[in-house]
């Protein structure tokens, strides 16, 4: 399973994909620089740490509209798996904006991506449990056209009560199957 990043406008675009049991591919849909609310973190910064020859570390930051974005990806090579932790941050008072990690599957039809789908393609894709001082994410993926959201699948308006408001969301992906 490969990892890789491409510059898109002014933020990293993400892409994953796998040949381990049928191949697949799944691409971040990225906003752009002119949109108020984009449909996934915007990330400007990028560091690497690699741990050893099967496990990394990938760490961005980034910001757009309201909001300001921060992922830490774990990249565990030996079990073809990288595990999600982002958050979103913004100043009350602002409007609304995504907190969400949106994915595209290049090839496949309007709404024939499900999580039977996925597993059939030898794609574990899931949210994990995650408690936060503002809401809590939906436990499940949602799966919307040609792919899937992580995290929140509306956009989020927070209360008057803090000055500062944080969402958080972690999932992984992982290749399985047989090799």
């Amino acid at each position: 399973m490969t990892l890789q990043f491409e510059w898109r406008h002014d933020r990293w675009q993400h892409v994953v994909e796998s040949s381990v049991g049928r191949p697949w591919r799944l691409v971040s849909v990225e906003g752009g620089p002119d949109d108020t609310i984009p449909c996934s973190p915007a990330f400007q910064d990028l560091w690497f740490e690699r741990r050893d020859d099967s496990h990394c570390e990938v760490q961005a930051m980034g910001q757009a509209g309201v909001a300001i974005y921060s992922v830490a990806v774990h990249v565990d090579g030996e079990r073809n798996r990288l595990e999600f932790d982002v958050c979103a941050r913004r100043k009350k008072a602002r409007g609304p904006f995504w907190a969400t990690s949106r994915y595209q599957i290049p090839g496949v039809s309007a709404g024939e991506v499900s999580s039977t789908w996925l597993q059939a393609q030898g794609v574990d894709c899931r949210m994990e449990p995650l408690e936060t001082s503002t809401a809590r994410p939906p436990e499940d993926l949602v799966f919307e056209g040609d792919g899937f959201v992580a995290g929140y699948p509306a956009p989020l308006v927070g209360t008057e009560q803090s000055d500062l408001l944080q969402w958080r969301w972690k999932y992984t992906i992982e290749a399985v199957g047989q090799a």
